[in-house]
């Protein structure tokens, strides 16, 4: 199974389950590097002084802080449709919010995807200094960890294209392999459907919290693969079926 096949599989009603996956935080520019490692990886860090607004996410990880530099991103869910039983559903009328794209303020060739939930919590994932990160919300703490691709990606290449991620202040549209050699210019854009199910509804406690859970997950492989892999996703349809089979 190649990754484009296992984050599709991953983002059907099976989404929920990536809760569970372990990111954590390297330096975000300031230096995050400089903390235990061990600690960072299998404790993570928890985050104080979260602040996030429309555009801007600040938060402390032990001696360092962060600011994040936001934007809705609406290249993933432009002119999406949403389907419920068959019905559908205006996107203003549904509940739901596009999730976040950014990068780290300073840190040139950092990527953000992340969900907002309000002024003081926040998930996803944060790649600067050349490091993935995962921050997550645990027994009412968040926390943030340092991860690999690999974790989300069987074959990951590490090569950190760009691919017009995020809102990233240096973004390539063409790079090489690691001989010099062209290797691929610009992105392959793949159109996709986020379906779920009742059992998923059942899950996340409501319809809207579904579809937002599914779309906050596949921000986050959206990042991950035109990262590494130089494909990006389009949402087309956000499509729920409550039917009991």
């Amino acid at each position: 199974m190649n990754g484009i096949e296992r984050w599709a599989s991953l983002s059907l009603p099976d989404t929920v389950s990536l809760g569970g996956m372990v990111l954590v935080l390297a330096s975000c520019y300031t230096g995050i590097r400089d903390v235990d490692e061990g600690g960072l990886e299998f404790e993570g860090i928890v985050l104080e002084d979260v602040d996030a607004s429309r555009d801007r996410l600040h938060f402390a990880a032990g001696e360092h802080t962060f600011d994040l530099e936001l934007e809705p991103n609406l290249d993933l869910v432009d002119g999406a449709i949403v389907i419920r039983d068959g019905v559908r559903v205006r996107w203003a009328d549904a509940g739901l919010h596009a999730p976040f794209k950014g990068h780290v303020s300073g840190d040139p060739d950092s990527w953000v995807r992340v969900r907002v939930a309000d002024a003081d919590h926040f998930e996803g994932l944060i790649y600067a200094e050349q490091q993935l990160f995962e921050v997550r919300n645990e027994d009412e703490e968040l926390r943030m960890r340092a991860v690999d691709a690999t974790d989300y990606l069987e074959d990951a290449s590490g090569a950190q294209h760009r691919c017009d991620n995020g809102t990233s202040e240096s973004e390539y549209s063409t790079y090489f392999s690691g001989d010099g050699a062209l290797f691929a210019t610009g992105c392959a854009e793949i159109e996709i459907a986020l379906v779920g199910d009742y059992t998923h509804v059942a899950a996340l406690g409501g319809t809207a919290a579904s579809e937002n859970e599914r779309l906050a997950r596949i921000n986050e492989a959206d990042g991950i693969f035109r990262a590494d892999l130089n494909y990006g996703f389009s949402v087309k349809e956000v499509v729920l079926s409550l039917i009991h089979i």
